[in-house]
């Protein structure tokens, strides 16, 4: 965890160097801040979650990167870049491991610190809403559903590469052939290509192959029902193994999934698999000795 931690700041570093060197440094959001490593903002601030998840487990543990101020202050500067860099899931998967975080520190009676946590967690959440890349998702969803509502197909196609348009078209279609091939699926290397395939004839011309941005929608249509029942029976086991608060680290994956197929990449599946099995071959070596 802590060679993870050290790689991502080291990383970090060099990216604003060579955005400063490159004059893509800016004060407004950043979504190309990572592209000098070819990594997008979304698999940037996997990262930057994942070592924010580690060092909140490291000091529930009695444990610290370094210590509790610089800890404090990492957690500070990464939040901050999830911020800049527009990585909205993983801001909000954060704070909710945060808050978790946070729960399990305060000794103060649960009937008082679980509603106390709810209105931080809302008030958090709304406060991140005021972000102009929040915003801007926000208009962006107002604007697909006024066009669905209206049946204003004119205006979806003319906009079917934007963002948003984008999400709710391959939702719309995965949803489509989950209920066709419910069963076996359409094979997980077919998800993003044949869905693409079927958006484009049916008119909207403009739509650039995506793969569903949705971790359990992608693995339902890709491997059916059997293979999605497996992959939620997995995560089940992965949580009930876990100890010493490293759920934290599923949770993060858990929320991320709901907006991104983060587990359909090498940097997402390696980085999810290799921390989940081995926090779980520590449980077990340490059971086996105990």
């Amino acid at each position: 965890m802590k060679v993870l931690i050290t790689s991502i700041l080291i990383v970090s570093f060099l990216l604003f160097l060579m955005n400063l060197y490159f004059n893509t440094f800016s004060m407004s959001i950043n979504t190309f801040f990572s592209k000098y490593l070819e990594v997008t903002h979304v698999y940037y601030g996997m990262f930057l979650g994942i070592c924010i998840s580690f060092i909140l487990i490291l000091n529930l543990n009695k444990n610290n990167y370094i210590n509790v101020y610089v800890d404090a202050l990492i957690v500070i500067l990464f939040s901050l870049l999830l911020l800049y860099i527009g990585a909205r899931i993983s801001f909000i998967a954060i704070m909710f491991v945060l808050l978790i975080f946070a729960f399990q520190k305060l000794t103060l009676p649960m009937y008082f610190k679980t509603p106390l946590f709810i209105i931080i967690l809302f008030s958090l959440l709304f406060l991140g809403g005021k972000t102009p890349r929040f915003q801007k998702g926000i208009k962006g969803i107002e604007k697909v559903y006024e066009s669905v509502k209206t049946n204003n197909k004119k205006d979806i196609v003319a906009n079917s590469w934007s963002n948003m348009y984008q999400r709710f078209l391959v939702t719309k279609y995965t949803i489509e052939e989950i209920k066709n091939h419910y069963i076996f699926g359409i094979g997980i290397q077919n998800v993003a290509t044949k869905i693409s395939k079927k958006i484009r004839k049916d008119g909207y011309i403009y739509f650039e192959t995506i793969n569903p941005h949705n971790q359990y929608l992608h693995f339902m249509v890709g491997l059916g029902i059997f293979g999605f029942i497996y992959f939620i029976y997995m995560l089940c086991v992965f949580l009930k193994g876990t100890t010493n608060f490293t759920f934290l680290f599923i949770l993060f994956f858990l929320i991320t999934m709901l907006t991104e197929s983060i587990l359909v990449r090498g940097k997402g599946m390696s980085l999810f698999f290799l921390f989940t099995l081995s926090f779980l071959m520590n449980k077990t070596f340490n059971t086996v000795n105990d």
